[in-house]
């Protein structure tokens, strides 16, 4: 009785706390019908200070992704370069940023900002300084700093840097390819804009910024959008030819039927078709290419705590000339000047102009190079070292050992070291690339000047004593007074020409030869003789015997 006095007292209470829960269920229910898509926007929309992020309502921009990594900059950095790239963009611009990237790779450099001011130039050369930077410099942090303009080929430029910054006045972009007669026709237009706008977009995914943007700064056919996701709410800038049958509501056809299952709405146009996109530094924040804006350089040093100047790598005179002496063609000159003024000056009494001469095209082959960065201090010290060894061999212990081995492969090893543009911290080991290229091009140049080295000193060693005037420079003669000073009892008295010896004491040109049991300074008649060598007296001037050797009687 009990138990059925209870129950029927609180039956009324329990129906009606089961109404209730049903009551929010259903609630519920019908809050989750009208948005299905509650749960997953709460779990898939970033904050509203996250980067990038306009909250919930607005929509947000995904975070872009790199698809090469950033290099990294120490807290202070200590070697930066400045590179200046102005005025229209040729050959020659290429030729002087690749002389400027050795150089700056043989000092360790940390970060290369590219200064632009330049309304573009040729494709060609464009080219060529994009692929210089992607491979010679993806190690090393690049800045470009738009200051005021990177446009057509500076844009692509820029593009290809690991960052960029912007003055106020900023501008980048317009990069669709012209002739000097102006625009392309339409067929051969398409074919440059389809590669550019390909290479375009490897610098965009390199550096994550919007493909679709940077393909509008080549072709004014594309029409850009900014479209958004229906559930995730993300926003992004899409080419509308490809996205046309994407979108609920194409606004080209406003009376095609509505697509309910697209996901993607279209938010707003943000390059019209026929227009190329170009952009000031507020654009390029909003649409993602800017890493910071500046007012100038010291905003660029505060901004990458630059603790020193950066060095300003521009063309002055004394560039080129350093440019111009390193090339292949006055490198095998020098070379070659080299060995054959040091071959004169061997075969001459004395030391004199050839001797100067040949000094002269040593220091301007290593000075050169030391000045644009190829050669390092070390690699010079080991070639002196390698030279004064070998005049060691030549001038105090006759004969060719240790020393002359020893030198010569020194002099090999600083002259290779000079033609790598290496750090001072690494070893001059040349790797693929503009390292390697420069190495074969300037062993080339080394191979063909000491060859042409070998063939005119064997061409002057037979003529020049031939020539009146210049057989002068191989062996000077020294007349003989009336008066000389040797007694008729001398030895030297006793040897006609024709007499045979043998030499004793290298001659160089003067040296020692024995005839019989007489052992008499002798001098050589325009070349070095070896000890052990037959000899035939050519002259005896009462004071001096000059002699050759017998196989040449």
């Amino acid at each position: 009785m009990r138990t059925a006095s209870f129950v029927a007292r609180f039956e009324p209470v329990g129906i009606r706390a089961l109404a209730c829960l049903w009551l929010v269920c259903c609630l519920a229910s019908s809050a989750y019908a009208e948005d299905p898509a509650a749960a997953l926007n709460a779990a898939t929309t970033p904050a509203v200070d996250a980067p990038g992020a306009t909250g919930a309502d607005e929509g947000w921009f995904a975070k872009p992704v790199r698809t090469r990594s950033l290099p990294a900059l120490p807290e202070a950095v200590t070697k930066a370069y400045l590179i200046p790239i102005t005025d229209a963009i040729g050959e020659a611009t290429f030729d002087a940023l690749k002389r400027k990237v050795l150089k700056v790779r043989s000092q360790g450099a940390q970060l290369i900002i590219f200064e632009f001011d330049t309304p573009g130039g040729l494709v060609s050369a464009a080219e060529k300084i994009v692929k210089l930077i992607r491979r010679e410099l993806r190690e090393v942090r690049t800045v470009a700093f738009v200051n005021p303009s990177a446009i057509s080929a500076g844009a692509w430029i820029a593009l290809a840097c690991h960052e960029i910054v912007m003055s106020p006045d900023g501008k980048i972009g317009d990069a669709a390819p012209v002739t000097m007669q102006g625009e392309l026709p339409e067929t051969p237009r398409e074919k440059l804009e389809s590669y550019l706008r390909q290479d375009f977009s490897i610098s965009a995914e390199q550096n994550g910024y919007p493909t679709a943007l940077v393909e509008a700064m080549v072709s004014a056919d594309l029409e850009i959008w900014l479209v958004e996701n229906t559930d995730t709410r993300e926003k992004k800038y899409v080419r509308a030819d490809q996205y046309k049958h994407l979108v609920r509501v194409n606004p080209d056809d406003p009376n095609q039927p509505v697509r309910s299952k697209a996901k993607w709405e279209f938010v707003k146009i943000i390059v019209p078709k026929g227009q190329l996109l170009t952009m000031r530094r507020t654009l390029a924040e909003e649409y993602g290419f800017l890493h910071a804006g500046v007012e100038d350089l010291e905003g660029v040093k505060k901004l990458y705590n630059i603790t020193t100047e950066p060095e300003r790598l521009i063309d002055t005179w004394s560039e080129r000339a350093a440019d111009f002496l390193t090339s292949p063609a006055i490198t095998g000159l020098l070379v070659l000047g080299m060995m054959f003024f040091a071959y004169v000056e061997l075969n001459t009494p004395g030391l004199g102009l050839p001797g100067a001469l040949a000094l002269t095209c040593l220091a301007v082959l290593f000075g050169s190079r030391y000045l644009t960065g190829l050669a390092q201090v070390w690699e010079i010290a080991i070639f002196a070292v390698g030279v004064l060894l070998l005049a060691a061999e030549l001038f105090i212990t006759p004969g060719f050992g240790v020393l002359g081995l020893t030198g010569g492969l020194l002099c090999t090893i600083g002259l290779l070291a000079s033609l790598i543009g290496n750090a001072p911290d690494e070893l001059p080991w040349p790797s693929p690339g503009l390292m390697m290229d420069t190495f074969l091009t300037g062993l080339f140049a080394l191979g063909v000047g000491v060859l042409a080295g070998c063939v005119l000193c064997i061409v002057a060693a037979r003529f020049l004593p031939k020539i009146p005037i210049a057989s002068r420079l191989m062996l000077p003669d020294v007349a003989a007074g009336p008066a000389a000073p040797s007694s008729t009892e001398a030895a030297i008295r006793r040897i006609t020409p024709g007499d045979q010896g043998t030499v004793e004491a290298l001659c160089r040109p003067a040296g020692k030869a024995r005839f019989g049991e007489e052992l008499v300074d002798v001098v050589a008649e325009g070349e070095f003789i070896e000890p052990g060598t037959s000899v035939v007296v050519t002259r005896n001037e009462g004071n001096r015997l000059v002699v050759r050797p017998s196989k040449q009687a």
